[in-house]
């Protein structure tokens, strides 16, 4: 599952909301795991409008109910000011006024192909990952291309296509950064090289293996200052 928990349907043609939640599954069916993308925050058009509406300062109204949410509202900056971006800047359809669609760029669809690189490490090749849309809320069959402001998309996209890479503007989205794969070793390892790793606990060590060298990400260590060592756990990267 990825996308939103929180939407508003009963105002402002609220059913065209496409920041909902969408559900795919992958072309694979040896694991079974389910990975729950889903979010809290607001980032749905018409929802962050009715709050707005609704504000008991201008109005008198009493709490709305999600007064006390987060939102998140995609910004550019222009002559130094902060502006909410709108619109679907290319090939729109099936979407009410898109001109004045807000938030189009943070989409389920695309924050999938965000998480894209993540979950095809597990693959052989990216090219063999696929994410297969099954089923959705709110409007799912919305279409378009974001082309400004650090597009994710390489062509039209709708919120209801299979992912794969031919969905992608360029390679930097689908590269994995690390395999699924763990190695463990233990090594000399002083007081002093601890305190350096906990400046950067999250960082990658480079090791060697007979005469190749790889580097792997800290997953965990364990110091033991008497004896001067530690064990490693790090995570291979690619």
């Amino acid at each position: 599952m990825v996308g939103y928990n929180k939407w508003e349907a009963e105002e402002y043609n609220g059913l065209d909301e496409m920041n909902t939640e969408r559900q795919y599954r992958r072309n694979i069916d040896s694991n079974p795991t389910e990975l729950d993308l889903m979010s809290d925050i607001i980032s749905a058009g018409y929802t962050i409008e009715i709050t707005r509406r609704k504000n008991q300062a201008r109005t008198g109204t009493s709490d709305w109910r999600y007064d006390d949410d987060l939102f998140i509202v995609n910004a550019i900056v222009e002559d130094g000011n902060l502006y909410a971006y709108r619109g679907i800047d290319a090939n729109p359809d099936n979407v009410y006024s898109p001109n004045t669609r807000m938030n189009y760029a943070l989409t389920p669809a695309r924050s999938l192909m965000r998480w894209f690189k993540s979950i095809a490490a597990a693959q052989p090749t990216v090219a063999n990952e696929n994410f297969i849309f099954t089923s959705g809320t709110g409007n799912y069959i919305a279409q378009g291309q974001m082309l400004y402001n650090c597009p994710i998309e390489g062509s039209t996209l709708s919120e209801k296509e299979t992912i794969d890479v031919s969905n992608f503007d360029n390679d930097y989205y689908i590269t994995p950064i690390w395999k699924t794969e763990y190695v463990t070793f233990t090594a000399p390892f002083s007081m002093a090289d601890f305190e350096d790793v906990k400046v950067n606990p999250y960082g990658a060590i480079r090791f060697r293996c007979s005469d190749t060298y790889y580097i792997g990400n800290i997953v965990e260590i364990n110091h033991d200052p008497n004896e001067g060592l530690a064990e490693f756990k790090l995570l291979i990267r690619r």
